[in-house]
């Protein structure tokens, strides 16, 4: 997702191709932000050489009609960590917000900068990996793979990700996350399976590099176009 060039007349050449990949990127996510609203019901698995601990979950997701993307991820279990709250919001200026509620301080704060790249609830993956993927990040360069896959690199020279997109299903299948040029993590996304005629991915895994350590999150249901109410994805509604 990034490249560095010195040279202003070969920055210069490349112009048109960054703006097609951009363009290309664009089309993507607006592809996979497909439906109005999802409900889900998941376990996340921490796994390593030492434990095997399991958190049971629900993700509830609302886009608006100014594509504002919002999502509300709920622990159920085991009980002292049930009534934890996430909620993310993702707007098209890429204002992005979360907000965690502790349930044993009764307590909704906001998490800022850094508190972003905390793992989440002890595991592999990140409270910033819950953030919607937005158009309009800012892409420097692609790269097509076999199979209809294209590799779009998000970001800055050092700091950035690949966003691996199978544009023939309209899926996101992998994020590779780069800090300092150094492969960090990888989100995958896998199990694709039809949900009233979409497709969607009942397995995430997240990698860390450094560690080898993996955690998971499987779906076990899904439900597409259902009602939710708006005012229950809010940061005044974290607390009930």
């Amino acid at each position: 997702m990034r490249f560095f060039i010195n040279n202003l007349f070969i920055l210069c050449l490349l112009i048109p191709s960054v703006s097609f990949a951009q363009t290309s990127f664009d089309q993507a996510i607006q592809k996979l932000a497909d439906v109005q609203t999802e409900r889900w019901q998941g376990v996340l698995t921490l796994d390593d050489q030492k434990k095997h601990v399991t958190r049971t979950l629900s993700l509830s997701v609302l886009r608006l009609k100014d594509q504002t993307e919002k999502s509300l991820i709920q622990i159920q279990g085991p009980g002292h960590f049930r009534g934890y709250r996430l909620l993310s919001e993702s707007r098209p200026s890429g204002l992005r917000k979360q907000w965690l509620y502790l349930p044993g301080q009764n307590k909704t704060k906001r998490l800022m900068g850094g508190m972003q790249q905390a793992r989440f609830l002890g595991s592999e993956f990140r409270y910033e990996d819950f953030l919607p993927i937005y158009k309009h990040q800012k892409v420097v360069q692609k790269t097509s793979k076999k199979d209809g896959v294209d590799v779009f690199w998000v970001g800055k020279p050092q700091n950035h990700s690949q966003v691996w997109v199978n544009v023939q299903t309209s899926s996101l299948i992998r994020i590779e996350v780069f800090e300092k040029g150094i492969k960090k993590r990888t989100l995958e996304f896998l199990d694709f399976k039809k949900v009233s005629g979409h497709n969607r991915s009942f397995l995430m895994t997240a990698l860390n590099h450094q560690t080898g350590k993996r955690s998971t999150l499987r779906f076990v249901k899904g439900e597409l176009n259902l009602q939710i109410d708006p005012s229950e994805l809010t940061p005044e509604r974290l607390k009930r």
